[in-house]
């Protein structure tokens, strides 16, 4: 199983990306990523989650984790900048509501 990082801060999460060659960016319009379960999809038979991504150049990369593993990262997420559907978002508040 490959490990995922949870990097809290994206801000300069990856300098070593800044003038790597090798980067495909499959960012912005045209750019498609695909989602998806898989139940028993682990050894332990818990659910996977595989993520597909279709780059410019026409290569795929696929990346899997278990479906726990991204639920503790979005929480980690939602922990750290609040839930995306509350209003005003956590940034936008006084420090004194946060």
């Amino acid at each position: 199983m490959p490990v995922m990082r949870i990097i809290l801060d994206g801000n300069n999460a990856w300098p070593d990306l800044k003038d790597n060659k090798n980067v495909i960016a499959a960012m912005g319009e045209g750019a498609q990523v695909s989602v998806t379960a898989l139940a028993g999809g682990m050894a332990s038979g818990n659910t996977s989650v595989t993520f597909r991504v279709d780059c410019p150049d026409g290569q795929i990369v696929l990346f899997e984790t278990s479906l726990a593993l991204l639920k503790a990262t979005v929480g980690a997420f939602i922990a750290k900048y609040g839930e995306p559907t509350e209003h005003p978002p956590v940034q936008r508040r006084p420090k004194s509501e946060n």
